[in-house]
Formats: structure tokens, sequence, C-alpha cells
């Protein structure tokens, strides 16, 4: 039960104490006395509405229109003492037996609804209907079905077709959305032909890194053959010479034999020192001759490995050739993929270069 209301500075209530009794009060008076704004203020206390300032007195403002004093309805219950107020320095409060509390836009604390607790069926204003007779029956059995809380499955239902409507409204913005990223994705078809491109670009340079390195080798064998080639003129030159000594060593050891018995008599008997003199000389011949047939060996043998490196060198040769041929096939390729690509890039517009 409400004992006691007390209004400061609200609209035309300077500061009004209004001392309620059990049962039925009446609030009598003239027009414009300030009877309406009593339930004025009971309604911004219990609910936290009108919102705004214009129910703060003139005389609480300055010449320029601004609160300077405190606007406050107070009310003492059976319980508790709970007062609302709207002052120049402070945000909306509420307070409980002195305990401040804080009002946050238009909702009431929860200490508050839970200490009065009064709703919409505990006041009426003063120009309202009279209560429940001039309503609708759906209004009339919306009020009683709240007044036992069957309004909980209206505000379920409510709820769910709320959320309905709301997932029904995501799922055809995300429908929106995809058709809208799938002609963007459109824009983009052509990477992946790119991306083919770059495979084929990177094969090349992986071609041309290896030619280069078959390159430098065959630099590298062209040089030992140049020089092994001069090695081999010389060798040449030396096979021929010794070729036509082993010609004439042949035809020299045709009687070689019979020499052998002569200078074996010659040296037996000591005579005929002119004769032994030319044999000696033979016999310088032969162990120059034999000094000639090892070198002619080695020249061989060097003959033999230079034969080889040629043949390697031949094999280089070609495999360079190849690998050219493969090369201008790979770059008259990338030359036909890259006339498939756009001329202009699909983000920003420029014109793209491309690198041939």
């Amino acid at each position: 039960m409400i004992k006691e209301l007390r209004l400061q500075n609200f609209q035309s209530h300077k500061d009004t104490v209004l001392e309620f009794h059990p049962g039925v009060n009446v609030v009598a008076g003239s027009s414009n006395s300030g009877k309406s704004t009593v339930l004025r203020a009971i309604n911004w206390l219990l609910y936290n509405r009108p919102s705004g300032d214009a129910f703060v007195s003139h005389w609480a403002r300055n010449a320029k229109g601004n609160q300077e004093l405190d606007t406050s309805v107070t009310m003492i219950t059976d319980g508790v003492t709970i007062e609302r107020k709207k002052s120049k320095t402070t945000k909306n409060t509420y307070s409980i037996d002195d305990k401040m509390l804080e009002a946050i836009g238009l909702d009431i604390p929860e200490e508050v609804s839970s200490a009065l607790n009064m709703g919409e069926v505990n006041t009426q204003r003063q120009h309202d209907a009279p209560f429940l007779l001039s309503e609708s029956p759906g209004e009339v059995a919306r009020f009683f079905n709240k007044i036992v809380h069957f309004d909980a499955i209206d505000q379920y239902l409510s709820a769910l077709e709320s959320k309905k409507r709301k997932a029904k409204s995501e799922a055809e913005n995300a429908k929106q959305n995809a058709e809208r990223l799938e002609k963007e994705l459109e824009q983009y078809s052509f990477i992946k032909k790119a991306e083919q491109i770059l495979n084929k670009i990177e094969v090349a340079e992986d071609t041309l890194n290896d030619i280069k390195r078959n390159v430098n080798v065959l630099g590298t064998d062209l040089g030992i053959y140049g020089e092994n080639y001069e090695r081999y003129e010389s060798a040449s030159a030396i096979i021929s010479k010794a070729e036509k000594l082993v010609a004439h060593l042949e035809k020299a050891q045709e009687g070689l034999p019979q020499k052998r018995e002569v200078i074996k008599a010659l040296t037996e008997s000591l005579v005929a020192s002119e004769y032994s003199n030319d044999v000696l000389t033979k016999t310088k011949d032969l162990a120059l001759a034999e000094k000639y047939c090892k070198k002619i060996s080695a020249a061989t043998t060097l003959s033999a490995q230079l034969g080889i490196r040629v043949k390697v060198l031949q094999e280089s040769i070609t495999q360079y050739e190849d690998m050219m041929i493969m090369d201008g096939c790979l770059k008259e390729e990338i030359i036909n993929e890259e006339s498939a690509l756009p001329d202009t890039c699909p983000l920003c517009g420029k014109e793209l270069e491309w690198d041939s």
C-alpha cells in the first residue's frame, strides 16, 4: 500500500506531500491545479516514463532554460522508501532506502520493480477508457493470459515467428551473397589457365637452367677438346714420323739374324773394326726404335681417349640442340597461352603487361 507520495519541482508541484489512507483516496481540486500531474509522477516513478525533461518545473531552470534544481518523486510504501530523481549533475537515478541505483535508458532497475510489485493493471490514466469494458475480446483475453502468465506462450510463438522470419531473411541474403560471389568468381576464371602457364614457365625455366648448365659443361669440354686436339695433332705428327721409322726398321730387321751372326763372329775374332763400328751404329738404331715404339703406344692410347671425348662432345652437342628446340616450343606455347589471358585486371581495371 502507498502511504505517502512527495513531488519536488515536478511540473506545478514545488514541494507537495500527499498522505494516503487505507481504502479509497480522492484527489480533488480545480482545473490546472496539478491533479493529473500526481498520476504522471506515479507513472514516472513506476515505468520511467515520460522521458526527457519536459516535466521539470520552470522555477527549477535558469534563464537559458537549463535545469538548476533537482526534480524528484518519492513514494513510501509499507516496506520501503523509493525515490526517482533527475538532477543537473547526476544521471537519472533511483534509490531504495537511500541505496543509489542507476536507470539505463527507459529500463527500470530490477530492485525497484521487485520492491513495488506493481504493473499496468494497478494504474490508469485520466482519459483512459473504463477498465477492460472498451477492449476487444482478444485484448481482454490477452490481459488475463498475462495475469496467469499464459502470455509466455504468445511471447514464445511470437519469438519463434520472429526467428523464423529472421532465418528466412538470412537464408535469402546468403543466397544472394552466394550468387554475387559466383559472379565475382567468374572474373577470375583465367587464374586456372594462368596457373597452367605458370607451371609451363617453371618447367621452361628448369629446362633453361639445364641448358645453361650443359652449355657450361660444353664450354669446359670444348676447352679440353681444344687442348687435346693440339696434343692430338702433335701426336699425329709423331706417329707419322714413327711409322716411317718403323718401316725403315722393318726393312733393317729383315737381315738382322744374319747380321747378328756376323756381329757375333766379328766380336769373337775382334776383326774388321770398321765393320764393328757399323754394327754398333745399327745397335743404337734399335734402341732408338724401341724408344719410338713406346711413344707410338702412348700416342695410340691418347688417340683412343680423344676419340671417346669427341664422341661424348658430339652427344652433348646433340642434347644441346634438342634442348634448344624444346625451349623454342615452350616459348611458342607460352605465347599462345598468354594470348588467352585478359588484357585488363578485373579488380583495378589496369592494363596487364605480360612479359614474353
